[in-house]
């Protein structure tokens, strides 16, 4: 398995898993990525700010994940709940998580937060903050798995729910 910065190029095969995504969802009752979100458009974003990780294996790129730097907007304010780390903590927070299906239950999400924690030790960052549709209990399951922890509820720009959860080094709990 190798992890690494996507290109131009992943675009094709980046795209067939959000629409793999897409539809997994929709047949699991979950409402989270509608009207072709996340578009070729916020993929490309992602990669022009350096931000969009592709997971690859022999037949090619089998998982995606944008992991951003500078902050989350929507993490500011967290309801019915509160963060593990302060409000000005250097956090990673990881956002459009999705497996190829060819590789589905195959530890291929594991895999890529893995790296995003060896990433977060590397870098020096506090923690890694992740939020999810309430309903997407897969990504809940993964997370849990994962040793993140439930912290609250947040709101996206468009008003949307989401819980969110957070991860620390056991050292750090």
């Amino acid at each position: 398995m190798n992890f690494r910065k996507a290109t131009a190029a992943d675009l094709p095969a980046i795209s067939a898993i959000m629409e793999e995504a897409r539809g997994f969802m929709a047949q699991n009752g979950v409402v989270q990525w509608v009207n072709g979100y996340p578009s070729d458009e916020v993929v490309l974003a992602d990669m022009a700010a350096d931000t969009c990780w592709v997971m690859e294996d022999e037949e090619g790129v089998c998982g995606t994940v944008t992991v951003i730097t500078d902050g989350e907007p929507t993490y500011d304010k967290i309801y019915n709940g509160q963060w593990l780390t302060a409000d000005d903590a250097r956090y990673l927070a990881m956002h459009r998580v999705a497996v190829a299906g060819r590789v589905r239950g195959q530890g291929i999400a594991p895999m890529m937060t893995a790296k995003v924690k060896e990433r977060k030790r590397r870098e020096g960052y506090e923690s890694i903050r992740i939020d999810t549709h309430r309903d997407n209990k897969a990504m809940q399951r993964m997370l849990t798995k994962s040793g993140f922890q439930y912290c609250g509820v947040i709101y996206l720009a468009n008003g949307s729910e989401r819980i969110a959860f957070e991860w620390l080094d056991n050292e750090q709990k």
